[in-house]
C-alpha cells in the first residue's frame, strides 16, 4: 500500500444519528441508545474533532433526541422527508413546514444543510418549488446549503443547484467514483458526502455471522475478506481509508450506537492515516448486494 496525506478526523467524519432514533443497521444488536448514552457519544465525538451531525425527519426520534441533548456546538444536517404523493402545488408548503419542525425539534436557529431525503423532490418543477420555499432561509443564514440524498450517479443528472449530495459509496459499491459521477460533481461544484461506507455494517461483520441471504455473493465477500487480511488493517480502517482517500469525497457519514463503536472508528481512521488502499477490483455491480433496499425482500 502506498502512502499519502489523508483527511483529518474533523473534516473526514460526519456523525450519523439514525441509530439515535431507530434500531438501524444489519449488525445492530443493541437497539437505540438512551439519552445518557447519546450525550456520551456526542461528547466523545466532539472531543475527537467531529463537528457535523447528520439526521433526518424520517429517523424516528433522532431530531428530538439531539434537541434534548443539545446541538448548540454542532453543525447539523437534516433532511426533508419524501414528498412523493404530495401535489405539486403543496410541496413548497410541506417542505417549509418540515424544515421548521426540524428546526424546532433540534432546538437550533441554524442548520449546516437541508437535504431532500428523496432526490426527486429536488428535480424539475417540484425541485424549483422546494428550493424557492427554502431559499429565503438560505439568504437569511438559517440554512447553509441545500441538497439531496441520492442512490447513484444517475440521480445526479436531474438535480440542479445542489450544494451537497449524500450518496452510498464503499469498497463494493464504487459507482460514485465513476467518471460520469465525478464530472457531474465538479461541473456543479457539489460537495459529496458519502454514506454506507460499511454497507450498513455488513463489511464489519465476521464471516460466520453474516446472514445466510448473502451466501450467493460468497465469492465477492471472500475477495473482500482476503484483501482486508492482506492489508494488515482492521475492516473499519480498510473501508474508511478507501472511501476517504478519494479526492471527490468531502466526508463520510458514519453512525454508531455506542461510545465504544465511536472510539473504534476514530482509532480506525488514525490507523489508516497516510495509507492508499487499492481496492478497485472489489467493485460489485449487483444491486442485490450493494443496495440495502433490496435486502428487505430477501432478494
Amino acid at each position: 500500500m502506498k502512502k499519502r496525506k489523508n483527511k483529518a478526523i474533523a473534516e473526514a467524519l460526519v456523525l450519523g444519528t439514525v441509530q439515535f432514533g431507530l434500531p438501524y443497521g444489519i449488525a445492530n444488536a443493541s437497539g437505540k441508545p438512551d439519552n445518557g448514552q447519546v450525550r456520551a457519544i456526542l461528547d466523545q465525538a466532539y472531543d475527537a474533532g467531529i463537528r457535523v451531525l447528520d439526521t433526518a425527519a424520517a429517523y424516528g426520534e433522532s431530531e428530538a433526541v439531539l434537541g434534548a441533548c443539545g446541538t448548540g456546538r454542532w453543525d447539523v444536517i437534516t433532511k426533508v422527508p419524501s414528498l412523493q404523493g404530495v401535489d405539486d402545488t403543496d410541496v413548497a408548503d410541506r417542505a417549509k413546514d418540515s424544515f421548521l419542525r426540524s428546526l424546532d425539534l433540534l432546538k437550533t436557529n441554524h442548520l449546516y444543510a437541508v437535504l431532500a431525503h428523496d432526490q426527486r423532490d429536488m428535480a424539475g418543477e417540484r425541485g424549483r418549488r422546494v428550493r424557492d420555499a427554502l431559499q429565503p432561509f438560505v439568504a437569511d443564514g438559517v440554512i447553509g446549503k441545500l441538497g439531496a440524498s441520492i442512490y447513484g450517479p444517475s440521480d445526479l443528472e436531474s438535480l440542479e443547484a445542489s450544494g451537497i449530495v449524500q450518496a452510498p459509496f464503499n469498497v463494493l459499491d464504487q459507482r460514485m467514483a465513476s467518471s460520469v459521477a465525478t464530472s457531474l460533481l465538479r461541473t456543479n461544484s457539489t460537495e459529496l458526502h458519502v454514506r454506507s461506507a460499511f454497507l450498513q455494517g455488513l463489511l464489519l461483520m465476521e464471516r460466520q455471522k453474516r446472514p445466510a441471504r448473502f451466501a450467493r455473493w460468497a465469492a465477492d465477500l471472500e475477495r473482500y475478506d482476503s484483501m482486508v487480511a492482506a492489508s494488515g488493517l482492521s475492516p473499519a480502517a480498510f473501508c474508511l481509508g478507501f472511501v476517504l482517500q478519494k479526492p471527490e469525497v468531502a466526508c463520510a457519514v458514519v453512525g454508531v450506537d455506542s461510545a465504544r463503536q465511536l472510539a473504534e472508528l476514530v482509532a480506525a481512521l488514525e490507523q489508516v492515516q497516510g495509507t492508499v488502499i487499492e481496492a478497485q477490483s472489489l467493485s460489485v455491480d449487483d444491486p442485490g448486494l450493494i443496495d440495502p433496499r433490496m435486502w428487505k425482500d430477501g432478494q
